[in-house]
């Protein structure tokens, strides 16, 4: 389990994924969104669990291996897939910060990311 500390903005960042689990999870985002970066980022995001997101805090989430433009990309898709919610910016220089919304894509996008990352998802659906 990652271990999970408070960022200077009061937004949760988990210590970061090892390089073969994060290539893991890239491989299984290409194949499912078409793009490398959803998954992780959307795992994330489910697996931190924080009220508040920015694109600063995903890419030290992810150990600097998506660059910021490339995160704030996947937050806005995102956020036009009605999984996330933009908050009203207050204007530079503070960041764009993003909401989850209730949605079961976060279960689903975590365990995604567990399964690539070859750990047990917690709910097997081959009963």
């Amino acid at each position: 389990m990652a271990k999970i500390r408070i960022s200077y903005y009061g937004v949760w960042i988990m210590d970061q994924w090892p390089d073969t689990m994060y290539r893991a999870v890239t491989l299984r985002s290409e194949a499912l969104f078409k793009n490398k970066h959803v998954l992780p980022v959307a795992g994330w995001i489910a697996e931190c669990k924080a009220d508040t997101i920015s694109a600063a805090d995903v890419c030290r989430g992810l150990g600097g291996r998506v660059a910021p433009n490339k995160v704030l990309e996947v937050l806005v898709r995102l956020t036009q897939g009605g999984v996330l919610l933009e908050l009203p910016f207050p204007g530079r220089p503070h960041p764009r910060l993003f909401q989850p919304r209730l949605s079961s894509f976060w279960e689903a996008a975590a365990e995604f990311a567990s399964e690539a990352r070859g750990i047990e998802p917690k709910i097997s659906r081959n009963a």
